[in-house]
């Protein structure tokens, strides 16, 4: 700034900035880079250069969790990838992840399905089956299955994900702990819990080697074991673990992050199961109000956490607050899924409960089912 450097280089050296203070968790300062990176861009003239200053500001919303914002921008940038000639398919590839990986985080699952499709095809023109990239996009494949539902679809994907990780780092490194979490991710999901402590306790183990206790990604894993323990009534050990993993988490992303539901919700579940209402209330109050500030009112994480904080305050005889908690949950659940999805259907199970406990057939019935 002070020599009166060119546009177009000042908005190479604002990329490289923005980039750092991403990889850093700093998303304000890397905001602001990418901002001051795109409009230098583009007084340069240079096209190319603005479209990755834009994708990389769409990044930094997704971290913050201002997902439609991402997901707009993101588009944008995949209309304009589309639009050159030739085309960059790794570039291309890339930006189909990208937003695919936010579709999938708004539930948006055949979309997001569909466009990892098409950059598994466009990854492996662009660089070989058996390369880190490769293993990115199968892992994000398999990711967006689960999501979905699709557990045993994402397996392979997995899989061969970790296979390829593997054999580009035969030693212990952090993109094979990556893949060990996934694979964990769908062993819970298919019921296969041993193994999926088992994943868990090597994925956290190898993330150990390579960072701090206060980084995400120790922090999140600490949180997932939790939870494969959980899952197996294991719950001297589970307790103390995702305790763990929620002061991680908030060590890496601060008091008022949503994604500190994650632990909170799992916490509130273990001491829902435990027969403790009133220790869970807490945990389940403060991940909903995280949601519903970070993400929206109309976000399906706030209806599921709706759900378990319904549960809750019901079991506590607080039974108008649980109903409103319930109905909310529901009718989230429902918007974003539709009614025969899993969820919906939990949520719906919930508040018929509810209903025939209070002996509500009217509200019962508009829900297409009596009350014994």
């Amino acid at each position: 700034r002070r020599v009166g450097a060119p546009p177009e280089q000042m908005a190479i050296i604002l990329e490289s900035q923005g980039s750092l203070a991403y990889d850093e968790g700093d998303y304000e300062a890397s905001r602001a880079a990418y901002l001051e990176g795109l409009a230098a861009a583009q007084a340069s003239g240079d096209r190319v250069l603005a479209v990755d200053l834009n994708e990389g500001l769409a990044g930094v919303e997704a971290e913050l969790a201002e997902l439609e914002a991402s997901e707009a921008r993101y588009r944008e940038v995949l209309a304009q990838r589309r639009a050159v000639d030739p085309v960059d398919e790794a570039a291309l590839a890339t930006t189909l992840l990208n937003l695919s990986d936010v579709l999938r985080s708004r539930a948006q699952y055949d979309e997001a399905i569909a466009l990892g499709e098409e950059c598994l095809v466009l990854t492996e023109r662009a660089y070989a089956r058996n390369t880190l990239q490769m293993a990115s996009a199968l892992n994000h494949m398999a990711s967006t299955l689960r999501s979905a539902g699709r557990a045993e679809e994402a397996l392979p994907y997995l899989e061969e994900g970790l296979e390829v990780r593997m054999a580009v780092h035969p030693d212990v490194h952090p993109e094979t702990a990556a893949s060990l979490g996934n694979l964990a991710g769908v062993y819970n999901a298919l019921g296969r819990h041993p193994e999926a402590e088992q994943a868990r306790r090597e994925s956290l183990a190898m993330f150990k080697q390579f960072f701090p206790d206060e980084h995400l990604y120790v922090a999140a894993t600490t949180h997932s074991l939790g939870e494969s323990l959980a899952l197996q009534e294991k719950w001297d050990e589970a307790l103390p673990t995702l305790q763990e993993g929620l002061r991680l988490h908030r060590a890496a992303l601060g008091e008022d992050h949503p994604n500190n539901g994650y632990p909170l919700t799992a916490l509130g579940r273990l001491h829902l199961a435990l027969g403790e209402p009133a220790a869970a209330e807490p945990y389940l109050l403060e991940a909903y109000t995280l949601r519903r500030e970070g993400l929206g009112e109309e976000h399906w994480f706030v209806g599921a956490t709706a759900l378990d904080l319904g549960k809750a305050v019901d079991q506590l005889g607080r039974r108008d607050e649980a109903r409103a908690y319930l109905e909310e949950s529901h009718r989230l659940l429902n918007a974003t899924f539709g009614d025969e999805d899993r969820r919906t259907v939990q949520a719906r199970t919930a508040l018929l409960e509810h209903y025939r406990d209070r002996g509500l057939t009217d509200e019962a019935a508009r829900l297409g089912v009596g009350v014994e």
